[in-house]
């Protein structure tokens, strides 16, 4: 019951002391256990920057006493650490480095089989798979790159620029970086896969880029067709540097005249 309100300095040297209903302006408390709830009204800062509360924004700031959004994070390297109690070590960290946004995965290698995933509505859109295969719409890609779409009138993939001069855009570059590069190397190859009336995966078609001739200064590529032929992969074609080369009793069929 006793009125504090005019007591500039209050030093409580008991072990246990308590205050039931009391107001205290601009309070310092070195150490403290509160039961209950507790009202601030005004700044609150602890150790000094550590957690403060902007009560004139509504701001939160941890390591800053002048937060710029809700919730600000400030440090050297300000880390934000999700830990899964349910398992030991299974840690997720989101932190700033420079101009970088990272996101780290079991940061400790504790555990390497966990997954980056993105869920929108219930459902897993994005993927991240600790091989580093990128699904998108697939949860478990089979390829570094994997994109499924089961809505028939989307473009599973649209590369669109709005460069405007006469340079061909947009473009795809298959590259292959070979230190041991010779004549007849399979380049990059485009595969048109299906399956069968049995639920076999088959290749039916394919086209693929090789090298004719590697020397420096007289190179020559060629393109090569292959189809599926009475149940065999077969090359039916190349279109050579010289020559359009029609294979393996592939024929010529022109609708009119050919010269």
């Amino acid at each position: 019951s006793t009125d504090l309100s005019n007591t500039s300095n209050i030093t409580l040297n008991d072990a246990t002391q308590t205050l039931t209903n009391k107001t205290l302006t601009s309070p310092t408390i070195n150490a403290a256990t509160v039961t209950g709830a507790v009202t601030f009204a005004g700044d609150v800062n602890f150790d000094s920057g550590t957690l403060f509360v902007d009560e004139s924004t509504d701001r939160v700031g941890i390591g800053t006493t002048a937060p710029d959004t809700t919730l600000e994070v400030k440090a050297a390297i300000p880390k934000i650490r999700i830990n899964d109690s349910d398992t030991a070590n299974h840690i997720t960290d989101i932190q700033g480095a420079g101009a970088d946004l990272q996101i780290r995965l079991d940061p400790n290698a504790a555990d390497t089989s966990g997954s980056f995933r993105l869920f929108i509505t219930q459902d897993e859109k994005f993927t991240v798979r600790p091989t580093g295969r990128v699904g998108i719409g697939a949860s478990a890609p089979d390829a570094m790159l994997e994109i499924v779409n089961n809505t028939v009138s989307d473009d599973t993939l649209l590369l669109t620029t709005t460069e405007a001069s006469s340079t061909a855009s947009p473009t795809i570059n298959l590259k292959r970086n070979s230190s041991s590069i010779a004549d007849a190397d399979y380049m990059g190859r485009i595969k048109f896969t299906g399956e069968n009336d049995a639920d076999q995966e088959i290749t039916y078609a394919k086209i693929t880029g090789k090298i004719q001739d590697a020397s420096d200064g007289s190179e020559d590529g060629l393109l090569e067709f292959a189809n599926i032929k009475a149940g065999s992969q077969t090359i039916t074609a190349r279109l050579r540097s010289d020559s359009l080369q029609l294979l393996n009793g592939t024929s010529l069929s022109v609708a009119g005249d050919a010269t």
